[in-house]
């Protein structure tokens, strides 16, 4: 799982080969979408990137759900990293913000993520807890 993860987000960064990546249920055939939907493969990548860099080996652990209703798609993607300070959690979604050190991040990967969601109709929610870790759902009409 970790080398299709890796495939579908591109590299990951040093150090993280360790990690635990756990797929809950079979999250590309139980929700594949009867249309495409332009932007949702970036949308997801985003979101498990940032929850790969939130980790640290060897007790990272990042999980991908997926659940299907007749009307929607719920993604969820957690992990049990660092969490998100209240003060960072209302700019995340913000252009260009970003914590990550110079020359490591754009600050766009959620801006984008978050502007092609509202554009498909969907929602993203987060919930966060300093030290325990975060937990991205997206919503998305079917």
């Amino acid at each position: 799982m970790l080398n299709a993860l890796h495939a579908n987000t591109g590299a990951l960064p040093r150090g993280k080969s360790s990690l635990q990546v756990v797929k809950v249920g079979d999250a590309t055939s139980t929700c594949k979408l009867t249309r495409s939907v332009p932007g949702r493969p970036i949308v997801r990548n985003n979101v498990i990137a940032n929850a790969i860099q939130a980790v640290t080996p060897p007790d990272g652990h990042v999980q991908v759900t997926c659940q299907k209703t007749e009307q929607t798609v719920d993604i969820a993607v957690t992990d049990n990293g660092t969490g998100i300070s209240p003060e960072v959690l209302e700019h995340i979604f913000e252009p260009y913000y970003t914590t990550k050190e110079e020359g490591k991040g754009t600050g766009l990967g959620l801006s984008i993520s978050y502007g092609l969601i509202r554009e498909m109709n969907g929602t993203i929610h987060v919930t966060t807890e300093l030290n325990l870790g975060t937990k991205f759902t997206i919503t998305l009409p079917l």
